[in-house]
């Protein structure tokens, strides 16, 4: 074999290789994110709050746990709106809450605008109210984020929102059927890259019923 095409070949899995090693750096990154928030956790549920029927129908139940969950939700879903991917929140919206944002995702495409979350950090989270029901969960988060909400057309002209970083709060709420074995897809979107879809901790069958913007600042998201 002819030194170009070993040159070629050589220089091929070079950069193969520094492409996975890249997308594994950022992997790595948020799952750090993860284990600081972790390390660094106040308590998991607002004082008012009672988790103690949760507990009770479910005796494994863990308030942090259950948040690491709901942190790994809410970065799917903005990172299926912000790249225009729907396949990233597989297995995590309800079916009506899904269809929402694909019916969203695609007037973004048509309009040829990019919804756009740079520097996006959620400060704090935090279980703000719990409910059994016919042997269901639902328990409901206040996230307090921070970071730019802007809306660029193809050429990345600014055209809603804003260059600055602000302040805002969404609920979020979860529901889970304790009876159903959730297993399988927990074990299948743990063992996928992150960049696909995977998850960094299993769901244990929570999935995101609602999404609201909080307070004065209702506008957006």
């Amino acid at each position: 074999m002819s030194n170009f095409w070993k040159d070629t070949t050589a220089d091929n899995l070079d950069q193969l290789g520094a492409d996975v090693n890249a997308a594994d750096v950022t992997d790595d990154q948020r799952f750090g994110d993860f284990a600081d928030s972790l390390a660094n956790r106040p308590t998991a549920a607002a004082d008012d709050v009672d988790l103690s029927a949760i507990k009770a129908l479910d005796a494994a139940f863990d308030g942090q746990e259950f948040l690491t969950i709901a942190r790994d939700c809410f970065y799917h879903v903005r990172q299926a709106r912000t790249t225009r991917n729907p396949n990233l929140d597989d297995a995590i919206l309800s079916p009506q809450l899904e269809k929402e944002l694909d019916d969203v995702i695609a007037g973004d495409v048509a309009a040829h605008r990019h919804h756009l979350l740079p520097g996006l950090e959620i400060r704090t989270i935090v279980i703000t109210s719990a409910a059994v029901t016919d042997g269901t969960l639902t328990l409901t988060t206040r996230l307090h984020l921070v970071g730019e909400e802007a809306e660029r057309d193809d050429s990345f002209k600014l055209v809603s929102g804003s260059e600055q970083a602000h302040e805002w709060d969404e609920d979020w709420t979860f529901w889970r059927d304790p009876s159903v074995d959730s297993s399988a897809t927990d074990r299948q979107r743990t063992e996928m890259r992150q960049s696909q879809g995977g998850w960094f901790i299993a769901h244990k069958g929570w999935m995101v019923t609602a999404i609201e913007r909080a307070g004065a600042d209702a506008t957006g998201g």
